[in-house]
């Protein structure tokens, strides 16, 4: 099942910057319920308000909406770098079984202020600086020069 997102079409109310999996962005995320209450789990965007991650498959059966979780060294790229510690509501889980991971659409609950701060401003040096949402590791940007 293919999921399309037009980013001119985004309706959202706040800004995210979307990451790819290869990006290698990870947080570990700690359950309050299941039989493994920890997982490694991939970012694949941020905003102010909350966090779209990527969970193994089989670990996102035992997610559901409404369930809370604290993520933990969420390993975001410069300016902003790593925050130590966020708690979310898991608000959706997308699975598909032809899939490897399932992705959970979370808002933050609790978040320190400063690394909220941070977020604003990552998201706005990535909109403003780099002019696009869609991040890329700085070793990829220089392949788009023209010659």
């Amino acid at each position: 099942m293919a999921v399309h997102i037009d980013l001119e079409e985004d309706t959202r109310e706040v800004k995210r910057i979307l990451f790819s999996r290869e990006d290698d962005i990870t947080a570990e995320a700690h359950f309050s319920k299941g039989l493994r209450r920890r997982a490694t789990v991939f970012v694949v965007n941020i905003s102010v308000q909350g966090v779209g991650l990527l969970i193994g498959r089989h670990r996102s059966r035992a997610v559901a909406a409404g369930d809370r979780m604290v993520l933990t060294g969420i390993a975001t790229p410069e300016p902003l770098g790593v925050i130590r510690e966020a708690v979310v509501e898991v608000k959706y889980v997308l699975a598909d079984d032809a899939l490897d991971y399932a992705t959970l659409g979370c808002v933050f609950t609790e978040i320190e202020p400063a690394f909220q701060r941070g977020i604003k401003r990552f998201v706005d040096y990535m909109l403003n600086e780099v002019g696009s949402e869609l991040y890329r590791k700085p070793h990829d940007i220089k392949h788009d020069i023209d010659y």
